[in-house]
């Protein structure tokens, strides 16, 4: 069983390991009560691992689960940066737009990347204009800490 304490911690999910461990938004129907959007993370008690994927897979379409999972594994950080977006492409493209993660590879180049590849219903022009803001109002100010794995992209269906 998860417990979980609402109170603030300013780490990681890099420490994912270890049985203290910081998620932004973990678990967020666990904690009804806790406005997950307000704190910039939570602590989270005896989280494994694959739990914290399985979130991932109830918010996200996984193209290729297992190489994905490994790829987080390895990159740890980009865990809590992919948790905090579900929220913020939520309430820019609502709850109905599907939020898919692809990881491509260069061989040749020895890179890659993990795109969130935003589905959405609505017009290109509008898709487009939530998209800017998407990327204005959250993805410049957590770009850095990417570190040139992540990438984000939308795509009308």
């Amino acid at each position: 069983m998860v417990q979980a304490q609402t109170e603030p911690y300013n780490g990681s999910f890099i420490d994912y390991f270890s049985p203290m461990t910081s998620v932004t938004g973990l678990l967020k129907s666990l904690l009804p009560l806790y406005d997950w959007r307000d704190e910039p993370s939570i602590i989270v008690k005896n989280v494994k691992r694959d739990e914290i994927i399985e979130y991932l897979k109830q918010n996200y379409e996984f193209i290729d689960p297992a190489t994905i999972k490994v790829f987080l594994f390895d990159n740890p950080f980009l865990i809590d940066i992919l948790l905090e977006a579900i929220g913020k492409i939520d309430s820019l493209f609502g709850v109905g737009a599907k939020k898919v993660l692809e990881l491509f590879t260069d061989s040749e180049e020895g890179f890659e990347e993990l795109f969130i590849v935003i589905k959405t219903d609505f017009p290109v022009p509008e898709a487009r204009r939530r998209f800017n803001n998407l990327i204005d109002a959250w993805f410049l100010d957590v770009i850095d800490k990417t570190q040139g794995l992540l990438n984000i992209t939308t795509e009308t269906r």
